[in-house]
């Protein structure tokens, strides 16, 4: 039942964004863009915002808001587009987390740097802490790396089968505001464990959640939740179709596994 699935190694050259100088706690870190005097062509006369939205293939992996560490906010969004170009073409994408350059938290990818969170970012974001918006930030690229980067870029994604025996009902892929998508099917798992042995059938329907996710719920309970990364991973259409195939594999599968011979 708590089967965790780790489909190959995938660590990869990803840096991006905030040109943080200094003492960091990565070791042989890389790190692009590094210096004060390293930056990209820019031409404020014609582009100049106040905001930038970092996006690829309209999804959103966040927000700038403010100038830091003597850049633009035109400078950052160019330089955290190119390194999300350069990402794509490397090979294989690894693990998003975050760490810390001087005590400022900072995201990684394996040993590259992608940016650093600085005072200016959290009072722009209205966030509520360094590290909780480095969190938030590192959460997003990680989604947004799977939703738009080439299949081939990812030796492996590690997931989390739902079960019981050998009956897999269905496998999570995003953490969904977990640490890790282990801890997600682990909680999905007692949920699903709290209603096998009085399960009904007739009462697992869908409905539709916050953000394009879909719920599968038994009554009025929330069982598991289909997001657009996990519908994206399994490459349904959307997350509709995989609470709906969700929901049809826990109305066949869980019933049979409590049976009275």
């Amino acid at each position: 039942m708590k089967a965790l699935y780790l489909a190959g190694a995938a660590v990869v050259a990803l840096m991006v964004l905030i040109p943080t100088t200094g003492v960091c706690m990565v070791a042989d870190e890389i790190c692009l863009y590094g210096h004060g005097d390293d930056r990209p062509l820019t031409d404020v006369r014609a582009y100049d915002p106040s905001i930038a939205d970092v996006a690829i293939d309209a999804f959103l992996f966040f927000r700038i808001r403010t100038p830091a560490a003597g850049f633009s906010v035109a400078e950052r969004e160019i330089i955290v587009l190119q390194r999300l170009v350069e990402v794509m073409s490397s090979g294989i994408i690894g693990p998003v987390y975050v760490d810390e350059v001087r005590g400022a938290p900072t995201v990684y990818v394996d040993k590259f740097r992608l940016v650093t969170v600085f005072p200016c970012d959290v009072v722009a974001c209205r966030a509520t802490s360094a590290h909780a918006l480095a969190q938030q930030w590192a959460d997003s690229i990680r989604k947004g790396l799977l939703m738009t980067a080439p299949s081939n870029c990812f030796g492996g994604v590690q997931s989390y089968s739902v079960g019981i025996g050998a009956a897999v009902f269905f496998r999570l892929v995003d953490p969904m505001g977990y640490d890790t998508v282990q801890q997600r099917g682990q909680a999905v798992d007692r949920r699903i464990a709290k209603i096998a042995a009085s399960f009904q059938p007739s009462l697992v329907k869908t409905k539709a959640g916050a953000g394009g996710s879909v719920n599968v719920m038994y009554g009025d309970d929330i069982l598991v939740t289909a997001t657009p990364l996990d519908a994206h991973a399994r490459q349904m259409p959307n997350a509709k179709a995989l609470a709906e195939a969700w929901a049809k594999n826990l109305r066949a599968g869980l019933a049979p596994c409590f049976a009275t011979p």
